[in-house]
């Protein structure tokens, strides 16, 4: 979602148009339950590296024989093309012991900027199938614990993690679940949207229809780029349900609130709905959300 998600959102809908047929009513469209695109499936390491922040998917492990813990980090729309921060959070789960996996979606797929902007060059349903794809991989390594997966996703990459939670997203071709997804300001919906050559408006929703898998969601309440307005009753409805869903709402806080690069200079820009939008980073609520977000996960992998 970060650097005009929003603004592509509206248009790339038309690639859904022959996949779910218009009624009379404003409908509603679940994007990850639409056929995987052609782009090509993404490599993995075989073999942990030395840290270091580097353009690419890495695989990083603690010392030691294992078997460890492991999470696969998934993106924002932009990749490391506008960030590196997806390895400050590798970095911080190497030091409480699991294995991280940074993934690339972009660089291998000849994406050089970003996948904001429309028409997307891959679409939801791939990078749905990238992060249960990720996940099958570590399953393969010796050193990782393949009972105990999570996934940690932000802003895109936190709206695929709201698909993953999805048993009817994980039913597809036999996925296994992760353990448990923590999601950073992700959009958990799109209400209202007008399409170019269709009469009827569209939700466009992201948030699973049916969350089984335990699923923390953490919101800044000053993010007018992906509005916790469009989350919470989402949210709450499935939570009566008796979904295994958590969340937070943190005060003072913008999208994009755990890159360091918004320091000394925050980021704006105005987005395709005429939102002024601001990225700031906090440090104090990004110490706040990191205990949260590794706490959920220990708690809901547990010990071996």
């Amino acid at each position: 979602m970060t650097k005009h998600l929003l603004a592509g959102a509206a248009a790339s809908l038309l690639a859904f148009v022959t996949i779910f047929p218009a009624h009379a009513q404003r409908e509603t469209i679940h994007p990850y339950l639409a056929p995987v695109d052609s782009n090509p499936d993404l490599a993995f390491p075989a073999a942990p590296s030395a840290f270091e922040r580097k353009k690419a998917t890495m695989l990083f492990k603690p010392d030691g024989a294992g078997p460890f813990p492991a999470i696969v980090l998934m993106p924002t729309c932009s990749g490391f093309n506008t960030s590196l921060h997806l390895f400050d959070w590798a970095e911080r789960a190497l030091k409480r012991g699991y294995v991280a996996l940074v993934v690339d979606t972009l660089g291998p797929r000849g994406v050089n900027r970003s996948n904001c902007f429309p028409p997307f060059k891959i679409n939801h349903a791939r990078l749905l199938k990238d992060a249960f794809d990720a996940a099958n991989h570590l399953r393969t390594l010796p050193f990782v614990d393949k009972e105990r997966i999570a996934l940690m996703g932000f802003s895109h990459g936190a709206m695929v993690g709201l698909g993953a939670a999805g048993a009817e997203n994980f039913a597809r071709d036999g996925r296994k679940p992760f353990r448990a997804v923590a999601s950073f300001y992700p959009a958990c919906a799109l209400n209202d949207m007008k399409i170019p050559s269709r009469e009827a408006r569209v939700d466009l929703r992201f948030l699973a229809r049916e969350v089984k898998t335990p699923l923390l969601v953490l919101m800044g309440e000053d993010d007018t780029e992906t509005p916790p307005k469009d989350c919470l009753p989402l949210l709450s409805e499935q939570k009566a349900l008796g979904a295994p869903l958590e969340w937070e709402l943190y005060k003072g806080t913008t999208h994009s609130f755990d890159m360091s690069e918004y320091e000394s200079q925050p980021f704006r820009k105005r987005d395709a709905r005429g939102n002024d939008v601001v990225y700031r980073y906090n440090k104090d609520v990004l110490r706040v959300a990191e205990e949260r977000a590794f706490a959920f996960i220990e708690r809901h992998l547990g010990a071996r």
